[in-house]
């Protein structure tokens, strides 16, 4: 005699095998695209919620639009790491980046997906290797000449974002500069327009965009730092098996996907950061003097 299997015991059997086939798979992607360890594996498998902070004012590379959702480059990374690892990313909004900073330190938060190595931050941060780069320069008011040396801001008033790596490099390194901050990029360009800074020291992408985007005026690059903010994603130190997945997950990303990324938030052109007036300064000078050599040698051959 033949004994009928119940419907929901022979549909709980198609589950169990559906979700051991799922698991097959899915580690055979592992294996072939990230080759990750069997440690690894697991610590995913335990761990498929991750907390993630972020700047929700430094476009394009991280801002939250005006639906509340966080878009920019980095985002554009974290949503192909997130498909490769079969894990969820879950945003934890903050009102400004330091107190990003502070949440990460504090544990609430796992993984910042675009943040530059410092000295403070290397105490609570491990950090994944650079896949963004761009220079840090000097903005000032049209009417600025060209600085050439850093230690002309010596003595001068300026702006930077409270809490972005270039106040940590400043701080450390140029301490006669008078530090003033500001919470966004954007309060900081309208510092130098108003006057109230001599210049504003931020991402050469981000600022271009926000002048474009805001349509500021009377500001120009009038120099560039020996800096550049050189993007990483940073895990709090308590995860140090989640830094080598993230790395795993960044090197299988290939190279025209990351060039697609930078042409859809990345502009072709960079305003310029040489200051022509300087360059005729030089000419001007070279060239008389080259006319009275000439009509000295002119003069003597008559």
């Amino acid at each position: 005699m033949i004994k009928i299997v119940p419907l929901h015991w022979f549909l709980f059997f198609l589950f169990f095998i559906g979700t051991l086939m799922k698991g097959v798979l899915f580690g055979l992607t592992y294996d072939r695209e990230l080759n990750l360890t069997r440690e690894e594996f697991q610590w995913l498998e335990e761990h498929p919620v991750i907390k993630f902070g972020s700047n929700h004012a430094w476009a394009p590379v991280e801002f939250v639009d005006k639906k509340g959702q966080i878009q920019g480059i980095s985002v554009d990374y974290l949503r192909i790491i997130e498909k490769k690892l079969g894990i969820r990313f879950e945003f934890i909004e903050t009102s400004t980046w330091k107190e990003a900073l502070e949440k990460t330190k504090r544990k609430e938060i796992d993984v910042l997906f675009c943040v530059a190595k410092t000295v403070p931050r290397e105490e609570y941060l491990n950090y994944t290797d650079v896949y963004q780069s761009t220079p840090i320069m000097i903005f000032t008011r049209d009417d600025v000449s060209f600085i050439d040396d850093m230690d002309k801001l010596k003595g001068k008033r300026v702006c930077v974002v409270a809490g972005y790596a270039i106040e940590d490099f400043l701080t450390l390194e140029y301490p006669e500069i008078i530090l003033v901050r500001s919470k966004y990029v954007e309060e900081g360009l309208k510092k130098v327009i108003k006057g109230e800074v001599f210049a504003f020291l931020d991402d050469l992408v981000v600022v271009t965009y926000y002048v474009r985007q805001l349509r500021l005026t009377h500001l120009k690059v009038a120099g560039q730092t020996p800096y550049s903010y050189d993007l990483r994603i940073g895990v709090r130190k308590d995860r140090p098996m989640l830094v080598g997945i993230l790395q795993k997950a960044l090197n299988s990303i290939p190279e025209a996907q990351r060039l697609e990324i930078q042409r859809k938030w990345v502009p072709l052109q960079y305003p310029p950061i040489f200051d022509y007036s300087l360059l005729w300064k030089i000419l001007i000078p070279i060239a008389i003097l080259v006319f009275i050599i000439f009509f000295y040698w002119n003069q003597r051959l008559r």
